[in-house]
């Protein structure tokens, strides 16, 4: 299981198996998002067996599903509330991470820089600067 720092309590990862969850609680996250579908791909892990995976290493679950056609603004409330109430540094994941990342840079828009954003999730592997209109029009509306 690989996985990127955004911050230092957000990482993000592609798709999880089960046995990796040891090593996740391992690696000191308390919170695991998982943002694929079920049924995204065959024989990828469901979310139900991510959930049992996170609780049998003592680890808070959190299922946002984000279909590859969009992010809606419940996504965001949801993804946002995940992170207000972990318990410590999280680990969210999907295919690639990417959508872990946009989730997250959503979200603090209007908390840091957009250019801090767009820095935080490039040196995680995720280039989001085609996200930055939409990143500051969201910190404008926070502001």
């Amino acid at each position: 299981m690989n996985f990127s720092s955004i911050s230092d309590d957000f990482s993000v990862a592609g798709q999880l198996a089960f046995n990796d969850f040891a090593a996740v609680a391992d690696k000191g996250f308390c919170t695991v998002i998982n943002c694929r579908p079920d049924g995204e791909k065959p024989g990828m892990m469901m979310a139900v067996q991510a959930g049992e995976g996170a609780a049998e290493h003592g680890m808070d679950y959190h299922h946002i599903p984000v279909a590859m056609n969009g992010i809606s603004e419940s996504m965001v409330e949801e993804f946002a509330q995940a992170l207000e109430s972990a318990k410590g540094p999280v680990l969210a994941y999907c295919a690639s991470g990417r959508r872990a990342a946009i989730l997250w840079a959503i979200v603090h828009a209007g908390k840091i820089s957009v250019d801090q954003i767009v820095a935080s999730c490039a040196r995680a592997g995720h280039d989001i600067s085609q996200m930055v209109p939409l990143l500051q029009h969201r910190a404008q509306q926070a502001a």
